[in-house]
């Protein structure tokens, strides 16, 4: 005969130990996955706060790049610009120089420059309208420097300027301007008008 066991007791007992324990792994593993989840999220975070920190550095760079282009490019262009003029200046001066008669100009220097004076260097400076001569002289004395300076008042010479001297064991140097009429723009002195009037 088949042995029956009865529980007579009002609460009969229960062994709960397998559903705690159930329970115990899935709240750990709850856990877990959250921690998991959390260090993910924080790692995600710090990589994005990373990347914005080296694209912000990339294009400040790429910033710092453009407006460097863009001075060497303005200095480059100014730089063509001067180049460019001072090679119009340059040719200008050049046709300038060939419209000029050196000869007629070395004649009229002769004309009016002294005995003990020496004419070392002469720079025209050609315009439209007027040709500035800038000479650099040596006189023998004061007297002869200021004796070629009223000269220079003479036609086809004028306004004469002192612009600087000094005492040299040669003598007196100094730097003179004065302005020079162009051929078209006196007339030389010919036979017919230096005879005397009847």
């Amino acid at each position: 005969m088949a042995r029956v066991d009865l529980n007579l007791a009002s609460r009969p007992f229960l062994n709960r130990k397998p559903w705690l324990a159930l329970l115990g792994m899935l709240a750990l593993t709850g856990g877990l996955m959250s921690f998991d989840n959390a260090y993910r999220v924080a790692e995600a975070l710090a990589l994005k706060h990373k990347l914005q920190v080296e694209l912000e550095a990339q294009g400040a760079e790429l910033s710092r790049v453009q407006a460097a282009n863009t001075g060497a490019e303005g200095k480059l262009t100014t730089r063509r610009q001067k180049k460019t003029r001072d090679v119009a200046v340059f040719t200008k001066s050049v046709l300038g120089a060939r419209a000029l008669s050196w000869t007629t100009l070395f004649n009229d220097l002769e004309k009016v420059t002294p005995r003990d004076l020496r004419i070392v260097a002469v720079n025209p400076e050609i315009s439209p309208n007027e040709v500035k001569l800038r000479m650099e002289c040596m006189a023998k004395n004061n007297e002869v420097k200021l004796e070629f300076y009223d000269k220079l008042y003479e036609a086809p010479f004028d306004d004469p300027l002192i612009l600087s001297e000094n005492v040299a064991s040669e003598g007196l140097q100094f730097s003179v301007t004065c302005r020079y009429l162009r051929e078209s723009q006196h007339t030389a002195p010919t036979l017919a008008s230096t005879e005397a009037k009847p």
